[in-house]
């Protein structure tokens, strides 16, 4: 009964993120869940059996157009007021949201589990493997050295990396890596005075070649989130 409720559901998500809107979508999904489950066991049954509801569920995904699936084109994601607060720019994508406004904001990474990944494999010599805060590092590291960049959504610069040391500029950095491909996402705080797309644009493409280039691995995606801007720092 859950799934006949949420057959055509689309996925739009604003800014090519899963905060918006599909936190909320989550929300009435555990409402749906907890609602059938009621009415299961109040008596009520289905009359379309689950494995046919499951095949139905796959043709109507299948005869969604795709701007609705995932892609950050269609939907919600396609109106005025997503592409008011967010802005894209470059291969990457650039996301841009004020935090002010309720908007954008990194995930904590400091309890999360640290996964390595096996970077080179040699029967006769060995492994090499990295850890992926090493590759969150890399990413801050790069991010922080672009001019115009004040600091990570910590307010972490690389004035202070000496003195809290390097563990700390993954702070604000999340890194999904899965087959050897890898998935940056940044939270920064800009200097005022700075063009955006631009900064960003050069952010991009730095921790892209500074992963690649150190790793050997291959960068999918570089999604920065603005999370504020210095306005101590300017030109």
């Amino acid at each position: 009964m859950a799934l006949k409720n949420l057959l055509g559901l689309v996925c739009d998500p604003v800014g090519g993120l899963v905060e918006v809107p599909c936190v909320k979508r989550n929300v009435i999904g555990a409402v749906n869940a907890l609602s059938a489950a009621d009415m299961s066991l109040a008596g009520i049954e289905s009359r379309i059996s689950p494995d046919q509801v499951i095949d139905a569920m796959r043709e109507v995904g299948e005869q969604m157009h795709p701007s609705l699936k995932e892609t950050g084109e269609g939907g919600l994601a396609a109106t005025p007021d997503a592409k008011k607060r967010f802005y894209f720019c470059g291969r990457f994508g650039i996301i841009i949201e004020s935090l002010a406004e309720g908007g954008f904001e990194m995930a904590d990474t400091k309890n999360q589990k640290r996964d390595a990944y096996t970077i080179y494999d040699d029967e006769g010599i060995g492994t090499v493997q990295i850890a992926d805060e090493v590759v969150a590092i890399i990413a801050g590291l790069a991010a922080t050295e672009v001019e115009g960049v004040a600091s990570m959504a910590g307010n972490i610069t690389n004035e202070l990396v000496g003195k809290l040391g390097m563990k700390n500029l993954s702070k604000g950095v999340k890194v999904d890596v899965l087959e050897g491909v890898v998935c940056v996402d940044l939270a920064l705080n800009i200097k005022y005075g700075y063009g955006i797309p631009e900064t960003s644009q050069t952010v991009q493409e730095k921790v892209k070649a500074a992963i690649e280039n150190m790793t050997g691995l291959e960068v999918s995606d570089v999604n920065v989130a603005i999370a504020g801007v210095d306005m101590e720092q300017t030109k």
